[in-house]
């Protein structure tokens, strides 16, 4: 997968390429998607691997640099990647999301695609334009409830939902998308995402200046120590917890619930989960370490349990 990416030369120099292979976007994708066949993996993979790169790429530019760079991806969004005969807002990006397109479209039917390639990417970019333009405004994200407002778009997590849908080869109906039970577990879903994302990751992007962080927010918010911060967020997350497994228990014991592909997406949320503490905890994208130390795979089971 590495090479492929590679071939496409989206990386500008030496360091950038050597993070990218250190991060290991096929350990990830086989951690978070293990019903995964091998082509379907193989896509999601290198899907992980793209979509990484390009908010990166954004997020490390410069402010206003930054927000004209996320309006043309989400353009670029709206018009499918130059699937619908459009040349698309990036010579350099679109060739490379328009093959992935294509090749998930292979397995996957015109709905499920347009849900792909329009509803959640483009949510997801709204929302970064909304952070881009309070952080070029040089405005804290310093309350609660505004932070977790923004960041549950930012943080992509809508899009792994289809992605998991994808990785055990079923598409969750209007009727099943729209239960109130699943929606409230996929709401639950999306913010315990934050908070395993915020948490294992603070001390590099703490280290780096980043306020987009739970821990950041709080320390701010309750004008105390950074450790202090971290324990909050920490309980934040363990409440949390005991919702979804509430909120997980009353989805299956309903009439929805009683469905094979129900319970295997609610599955694969929780497999989706247990694969992000490992990638996040170990992975040099998100630690302070030089090289990624993986977790056995049968630990990473075990603990999943």
């Amino acid at each position: 997968m590495d090479e492929w990416f590679r071939s496409w030369g989206l990386l500008r120099d030496e360091r950038q390429r050597t993070v990218f292979r250190r991060t290991d976007h096929t350990h990830l994708a086989a951690v978070c998607w293990p019903s995964c066949d091998a082509d379907t993996l193989y896509d999601l993979a290198r899907l992980a691997a793209v979509l990484m790169a390009r908010d990166h790429e954004i997020d490390t530019a410069p402010p206003e640099q930054s927000i004209s760079m996320a309006r043309a991806f989400r353009s670029e969004v709206s018009a499918r990647y130059g699937l619908g005969g459009g040349t698309g807002a990036d010579p350099r990006w679109t060739p490379v999301f328009s093959e992935l397109w294509h090749s998930l479209s292979t397995r996957r039917s015109p709905r499920f695609m347009d849900r792909c390639l329009a509803t959640a990417p483009t949510e997801f970019l709204t929302g970064c334009l909304v952070y881009r333009r309070r952080s070029g405004n040089a405005t804290e994200a310093d309350e609660l409830t505004a932070y977790f407002s923004t960041r549950r778009v930012t943080v992509a997590q809508r899009i792994d939902h289809l992605l998991a849908e994808a990785s055990l080869g079923i598409e969750l109906d209007d009727e099943v998308l729209g239960d109130p039970l699943m929606s409230r577990l996929l709401d639950l879903d999306v913010d315990r995402t934050i908070l395993i994302q915020d948490i294992l990751s603070a001390p590099r992007e703490l280290a780096a200046g980043e306020s987009e962080n739970i821990v950041a927010v709080l320390s701010a918010a309750l004008g105390c120590t950074t450790p202090r911060a971290l324990e909050e967020a920490t309980v934040l997350y363990e409440n949390l917890t005991d919702t979804y497994e509430q909120a997980l228990t009353a989805l299956l014991g309903s009439p929805s619930g009683r469905d094979h592909d129900v319970r295997a997406f609610a599955s694969a949320l929780n497999d989706f989960s247990t694969g992000l503490i490992e990638w996040t905890s170990h992975s040099v994208r998100y630690t302070q370490a030089e090289t990624s130390n993986w977790t056995k795979p049968d630990e990473i089971v075990a603990r999943g349990r």
